[in-house]
Formats: C-alpha cells, structure tokens, sequence
C-alpha cells in the first residue's frame, strides 16, 4: 500500500470526491496508483480528507488541452485578476492558450465507503514536510505515510481510528503511539519505506535503463558509478517534453538531482558546462562550476530542452539583490 497527497481542485466540494477521483496519464506517478493505496486530500491551505482506493477503472478519451503558445506546456496556471491570465512553469504569460487535443487514458478511482472528512487542523506547510518529491506542481505526490498518520493522530484520533479499520490485509499495522492514547502511530517496514522513496526519486525504470544506453551508468556531472545513486532526472516535465525520450534526460547522482530540480544547478546549453547558483558558493559542489556535461558515445541532450531548462534557471537569478546575483561559474586560472 502506497500514500499519495492529492491536490483537489478549488471548484469541487468535500462530498464530491467522496464518490472518486479521476487523473489522467499526464499526471507524473499515475501509473503507481493501485487499488489500497491512501489519498490525503488537501487544498491550499490543509488537509481536508482522507481515502481508501476500492478499485481503479481505465479508459481512454480524447481530451482538449490547453498550451503555452510558447513553449508547448500543458501545465498551466490560471490567474482571474491579472491581464495575461494563464502562466506556464517557464514563466510565459499569455490571454489565450494554444488548443489542442489528445487520446488520453484516464484513471478513475473509487473509494466505496472508505473515505472520511478530517477535522483536526494539518496545514499545508506541514503536508509538504512529508512529500517525498520536490516538485509543487504535482497532483498525485508521493507522500511519507508512516510519518503523515502519527502527525494526524495527534490532530484527529477519530479520522486514524477508521483508517486503522481500512487496514485488514497485514500490510501495516496500526497501534497506539502513545500510553495515554493522545495519538496514533503506524508501524511499517522502515526499509521498504526507504527503498520506495528511493525508487520514486530514482524516475521510471524503463527511462533510467534507456540514459544508461543513451551514455553510460555515471552521474554526468560528478563521474560517480555507483547505480544506487544515480538518478534519472528530467530537463523539461514530462508534459512539456514528448514522454521518455532519452533526450529529455540526465543521469545525476542523487544530491546533484536534487539540486537540479531546485535550479540550484543550471547546465549552459552553450558548452553544456555547469553553472551554480550563488548559494552554493563557497560549498563543497563548488568543485563542479565549470564541469562540462558528460555524454560519452553520444550526442547529448536536447538542445531545445536544455535552452528552455536554462531560461528557467537564469530567471531565478533575477530577483536576487544587487550584490548577489552572479551565478558561479569555473573558476579563472590567469
């Protein structure tokens, strides 16, 4: 049984989702979900309800899609109080979107009577300490569900009590934390939590093995050659690029990932070099300012991939003071 936070959308009431939730295969993780798994249901500000999956129905449609006209994104923020109403992750903003439409499968999950409304107060703030990913424009995120349950144990003892009834097949076990039964604690196999995570940070399977052929199985940047830590990461999202084209990826130990999807790495799509944001100045990853991508045998990343990336990541140094804007880049050898 895996945990997802789920992010309902704003127009929908708590009873509707009571009946189900539908997601379709644009969402990142979707093809992890399976019947037992738990939804936390949170909006922007906490944790509304939480949900047992009965069962997963699949279908496919097609589906109109809304665009940048830039840059092709599908993922699209929509802003009622401002003259360029949407805006995509790059930062393009625009009136109207560009049209489009698609065969899609989409996912339908039914709860049945597994579902219940949660009233102790769990912000959002503190959700986001147990999302086991660092994007925020995810739907479906993979979240901690041993640490979730014991924080929402001390909040609603009620809404843990009918989750630990949900629990019948041996796969957790749910006892109480604590003696005087304030609150509720779940009991996992802490290995089997780690190694999910490490599975989820890792990316598909299928597109790691296809960059282990595209280059080779090190990290581009650091050299290291030890499979556990090496990661598949994407350039672009999977929606704004076509889906598990090798293209769209780099091979990053798994600290270097992680700083890459924070743009607190940026790759120069010019020389393919590496350029740090200046909070890592004066770290111990300021041996890679400078280190040019490593694409043995092959012809490298995509260039339009890597530009729009780079975009991106320069846009971050704009808001920075006037003192601390530089990014860090090789260092001079006059």
């Amino acid at each position: 049984m895996k945990a997802w936070i789920v992010s309902a959308r704003d127009d929908a009431a708590p009873l509707n989702w009571a009946a189900g939730y539908a997601f379709d295969d644009r969402a990142p993780h979707h093809s992890q979900v399976s019947a037992g798994d738990l939804f936390f249901f949170r909006d922007t500000e906490r944790l509304l309800a939480v949900a047992r999956i009965a069962r997963i129905q699949v279908r496919e449609e097609t589906r109109p899609v809304d665009r940048c006209p830039v840059c092709g994104s599908a993922e699209l923020g929509e802003r009622a109080r401002r003259k360029a109403k949407f805006r995509c992750p790059l930062g393009h903003e625009f009136a109207v979107p560009a049209g489009d439409a698609r065969s899609a499968l989409l996912y339908q999950a039914a709860f049945g009577a597994d579902y219940t409304r949660v009233t102790g107060n769990v912000t959002d703030d503190e959700l986001r300490y147990f999302e086991l990913t660092n994007s925020a424009q995810l739907s479906l995120r993979p979240c901690d569900v041993d640490g979730l349950i014991r924080l929402l144990g001390r909040r609603d003892h009620a809404a843990v009590a009918t989750i630990k009834n949900w629990i019948t097949d041996g796969s957790f076990e749910l006892g109480d934390a604590d003696a005087d039964r304030r609150s509720f604690g779940l009991v996992i196999d802490t290995s089997e939590r780690v190694h999910a995570g490490i599975r989820l940070r890792r990316g598909d399977e299928d597109f790691r093995q296809k960059l282990f052929l595209r280059y080779r199985p090190r990290c581009m940047v650091s050299g290291c050659g030890i499979l556990g830590l090496i990661e598949a990461a994407y350039i672009l999202p999977r929606t704004q690029f076509r889906l598990g084209r090798p293209g769209n990826g780099l091979l990053l130990r798994s600290d270097l990932h992680t700083l890459f999807d924070l743009n607190h790495i940026g790759i120069n799509p010019e020389d393919l070099r590496v350029v740090l944001h200046p909070k890592l100045a004066g770290t111990e990853y300021q041996q890679f300012a400078g280190v040019k991508l490593a694409t043995p045998g092959a012809k490298g990343p995509s260039a339009r991939a890597l530009d729009l990336r780079w975009r991106d990541f320069e846009s971050g140094l704009l808001g920075m003071g006037p003192c601390d804007h530089t990014a860090v880049r090789a260092p001079s050898h006059t």
